[in-house]
């Protein structure tokens, strides 16, 4: 189910072009969520372009507006330089795709997992689908060939979307009608795909806001990006900051349970408590609340278990908000306690037990919840 539900709807568009300003605008209006996929090699490029005998402008965002601009939706992959994958040699699928998810990590700040094939026409095949399911870090890939219908898919690495938007706008309208009336016993996936420019071609942007408005703010509907409702239906959604942490592993057998960090972040979510919290942040604990005051001592366990560095974040107050680092991958398990404010994990102050453990109630409260792990 989808939260309790058995009908979700998605988007997905191509190309992060400028026109996504204005439709993400119209997604924000009526909650809706969407997934858009970029080129990281392409941003800010582009020019006029002919389609459908209408010149219409096709302009790629610039690279520093890409956090802010999708905040709230999903970015993922499409290619470096938007390469068309069927017949491309291994390597420089595995370039084309793994740089990008990269690339495009690092621009927003969290792991991207999805990747849409670029190019029109036959831009799949099940050989590209497997290079990347075996090489990259992608989760799940979206073709371009409609289905028609609303079952989930049995291939995540090269599934079909509902509909297409701009060659089957009628198509979707009905649909659309069919979904909402819709009373399932299994689980049914409404997903459209597009590209934002192409709503300046025929000027069909009010349209598809009535479409909108009809399949918007339904009980019995969940709307979500492409990963809520194709990887996190049934797997635990981790609200934790984690940037190319799901590759690390247990560096020892010192806690045989604990294989990845979000096995450490699964046990101690039932270990946290009000007596291992700082002492001057404990009345402010509470279970709706488990990681505030904890950071140093489960970032200093959490480097017992797979290694790497702890590093700290400067407060307003003058302390420091520890968070672990192994090679390039970043993970900070206490992150939750600060909502939705967003922390700069670069350029950090090392941090060094030896002197948080000077402190004999803290190196205290790191032998409760080391052992408590036990």
């Amino acid at each position: 189910m989808f939260q309790g539900k058995r009908k979700a709807i998605t988007f997905s568009y191509d190309d992060g072009v400028t026109q996504d300003r204005r439709l993400i605008e119209l997604f924000d209006k009526y909650d809706l969520k969407a997934t858009f996929n970029l080129n990281s090699g392409l941003f800010n490029t582009g020019g006029p372009m002919l389609r459908d005998e209408v010149t219409i402008p096709h302009v790629r965002m610039r690279a520093e507006e890409v956090e802010k601009i999708y905040r709230g939706h999903e970015v993922a992959a499409h290619c470096v330089t938007h390469r068309f994958l069927v017949g491309t040699p291994e390597e420089e699928i595995i370039e084309q795709v793994e740089n990008d998810r990269l690339a495009l990590s690092d621009l927003v700040g969290y792991e991207v997992r999805g990747f849409a094939f670029p190019g029109g026409g036959i831009n799949h095949d099940a050989r590209a689908a497997r290079i990347i399911r075996e090489n990259t870090g992608v989760k799940y890939c979206r073709t371009t060939d409609s289905s028609g219908n609303f079952e989930l898919p049995a291939d995540l690495h090269e599934f079909k979307p509902t509909v297409y938007h701009h060659v089957e706008f009628d198509r979707m309208i009905e649909l659309g009608k069919q979904f909402v009336e819709l009373k399932p016993e299994r689980d049914q996936l409404f997903y459209i795909w597009g590209h934002a420019y192409e709503f300046d071609i025929h000027n069909t942007w009010d349209k598809f806001e009535e479409f909108l408005k009809m399949i918007s703010r339904r009980d019995d509907i969940y709307y979500g990006t492409n990963s809520d409702v194709l990887l996190d239906r049934e797997d635990k959604i981790y609200r934790y900051y984690s940037f190319r942490a799901d590759k690390i592993r247990a560096a020892n057998e010192n806690y045989p349970s604990i294989k990845t960090v979000s096995d450490l972040y699964d046990a101690l979510d039932k270990i946290w408590c009000a007596e291992t919290c700082a002492p001057r942040l404990r009345d402010g604990w509470s279970k709706e609340n488990k990681t505030l005051g904890q950071c140093s001592i489960t970032a200093f366990l959490a480097q017992d278990i797979f290694g790497g560095e702890v590093y700290g974040i400067l407060r307003p107050d003058g302390n420091y908000h520890c968070y672990n680092a192994v090679g390039d991958s970043v993970f900070d398990l206490t992150s939750e306690q600060f909502g939705k404010e967003k922390l700069d994990y670069s350029k950090n102050f090392l941090q060094h037990r030896e002197e948080h453990f000077a402190k004999e109630e803290k190196r205290k409260r790191y032998e409760m919840l080391k052992n408590a792990l036990k």
